[in-house]
């Protein structure tokens, strides 16, 4: 936390680390841990993953670390950055283990908005998210994001999605001393991003912070048997 050539810089770094959208994304890594652990735990046959935009994927290490995982796990990470996925290729060389599948998809997300696939089967995953790039994209766009983990979720699936809460108490030094401007939402607004046919929770991490949205991937009402 005290990572500057100044004792200005060190201090300046020191409270921006305590902001508590900084806690919230550490938080964030954790709820997706526990999500994914929990769904592996439950399985019978083992898991599969995706995650769009996953940057460093930081929870799927935790994985590796931290789980035996005698059962199969099919992991499919999609991001723009190549530097990004190189990066946590690189860091699970240590962490390999007999029955884990990577699957890196070098992708430019922004295609999604405009109808391109990535080739990846339809309704093939057991859970889909994407956490914190949300906060960078109007409604609209998140909407098509939101549509596109659910194409990719199996039936009775698990789709996730992530914001930051526009109570965020640090916004505006957000906004203004860093010029780093996201798109804030509150619990309603970050839930009517998904289809209202797929029933959603809503949660938050202790700070309040940070928003998760839980839905699960049903038969549409048109192809139901029933």
């Amino acid at each position: 936390p005290y990572i500057g050539s100044t004792l200005f810089g060190k201090l300046m770094n020191r409270f921006i680390m305590s902001l508590e959208p900084v806690t919230a994304h550490v938080n964030r890594i954790a709820y997706l841990y526990g999500e994914i652990v929990e769904r592996y735990r439950a399985s019978e046959n083992g898991l599969r993953i995706l995650g769009l935009g996953s940057g460093p994927a930081e929870e799927i290490l935790r994985l590796l670390d931290n789980e035996e995982l005698d059962k199969p796990v099919h992991i499919a990470l999609i991001d723009s950055d190549a530097h990004a996925l190189a990066d946590f290729y690189e860091r699970t060389h240590y962490r390999k283990k007999a029955n884990i599948d990577l699957e890196l998809v070098n992708f430019n997300i922004i295609s999604i908005l405009i109808g391109k696939t990535t080739g990846l089967e339809p309704a093939s995953y057991d859970m889909t998210y994407c956490a914190g790039m949300f906060d960078y994209f109007k409604d609209r766009f998140c909407r098509k994001f939101v549509d596109f983990l659910i194409d990719l979720t199996a039936d009775g699936g698990s789709f996730y999605y992530t914001n930051v809460h526009n109570r965020n108490f640090a916004r505006y030094f957000m906004d203004f001393g860093g010029g780093w401007e996201i798109y804030h939402r509150d619990e309603e607004q970050t839930r009517k991003l998904s289809p209202p046919e797929y029933p959603c929770t809503v949660s938050t991490d202790e700070t309040g912070t940070n928003i998760f949205v839980k839905g699960t991937r049903t038969v549409a009402p048109e192809y139901s048997k029933s």
